[in-house]
């Protein structure tokens, strides 16, 4: 008789299918972003940086930071006097974000090999923390905000941005043709890859709506929620204040 997978097992599946799909895309992952996008990710995550207002000689994590594209610009807002952490369970995005830092010579970020759900760094230790298209891609969205709170100071801000589902019916409808069909296709064309491409329609359209995301979000204890949309909902930007602890179940 079949039975039912528990939680814990589901969780290992997703997080040992999402692995691999980041090892092998890994080296290009880059150009595949801007040719999705149509080099838009630059904007959105500028604009995103910018909104929070990251200061001079702030300690910042960035996390599921992949090739550290979010983690450069990082290190040059926060300056010679502040310090950058960059987390990723991929090790050949590290890699290739290590690169990237040594070619551009940034002395002020560490790389650390680790998991968003148990993040390898002392409680508070942080004023800022950022997710760039990386949460839709976790095994266990509450345990790792609740990471995400622990490991910031009082008062500390999240910044996190994702792919999202536009509002708009007529909208939804091309965006899902679009993620579903011509994503996979460029995946095959541009780097022989389908469906490990195939896998971004199918993780957005499986993540929480804005709403409830939100929801979870005020969960693990945070506040002053601000929800920005990009190109009508395609993207979303979400900004906030670490609150009162609160407990955390998943």
């Amino acid at each position: 008789m079949l039975m039912k997978k528990n939680i814990s097992e589901t969780r290992l599946d997703k997080e040992t299918k999402v692995h691999h799909i980041f090892e092998v895309i890994a080296g290009k992952y880059d150009l595949m972003n801007n040719v999705i996008s149509i080099f838009l990710h630059k904007k959105w995550r500028r604009d995103a940086l910018n909104k929070i207002g990251i200061e001079k000689g702030s300690r910042v994590i960035d996390l599921c930071c992949g090739t550290g594209v979010w983690t450069m610009d990082l290190a040059q807002q926060v300056g010679g006097d502040g310090t950058v952490y960059g987390i990723d369970f991929s090790m050949a995005m590290l890699n290739r974000a290590g690169e990237k830092l040594l070619a551009e010579g940034l002395e002020n970020v560490n790389l650390l090999y680790g998991n968003i759900r148990n993040i390898p760094l002392a409680e508070g230790f942080f004023d800022y923390v950022t997710l760039g298209f990386g949460l839709r891609n976790v095994s266990g969205t509450r345990v790792a905000l609740s990471e995400i709170h622990r490991v910031l100071k009082p008062g500390g801000k999240l910044l996190c941005l994702e792919t999202s589902k536009p509002s708009l019916p007529l909208l939804r409808y091309l965006y899902y043709l679009y993620m579903r069909y011509l994503v996979p296709f460029l995946g095959f064309a541009f780097v022989k890859r389908f469906k490990e491409y195939r896998y971004l329609q199918e993780s957005t359209w499986l993540f929480p709506e804005k709403a409830e995301l939100v929801l979870l979000f005020h969960e693990a204890g945070f506040e002053d929620i601000t929800v920005t949309e990009f190109l009508f909902g395609v993207v979303t930007m979400y900004t906030m204040v670490k609150g009162k602890i609160n407990q955390v179940m998943d």
